[in-house]
């Protein structure tokens, strides 16, 4: 099986380069960094977070959970926590 080159930027990069458009409503880096961490990195095409909680069988509150646990770690697909960015 053919691995998937890595992009050339980086993935921060890659989602601020990004329009994904669900419906008529834009998706949120949130719901972007999200679908990323949780179905993988080399997406092109994004879920909104009422499709990945039905696809995942889980509420939006989890996956709201899931994305300041990830923020908290710094994950790359999401910004950092405000308590931490200077003023």
């Amino acid at each position: 099986m053919k691995q998937p080159q890595r992009p050339q930027s980086q993935p921060q990069e890659i989602v601020d380069a990004l329009t994904a458009v669900f419906g008529s409503a834009a998706l949120s880096r949130d719901e972007i960094g999200l679908h990323k961490k949780l179905l993988g990195r080399y997406a092109t095409e994004f879920l909104c977070k009422a499709c990945l909680a039905k696809e995942f069988n889980v509420s939006t509150a989890l996956l709201d959970q899931k994305i300041e646990q990830f923020r908290q770690m710094r994950c790359c697909f999401f910004d950092s926590p405000e308590e931490d960015m200077p003023k």
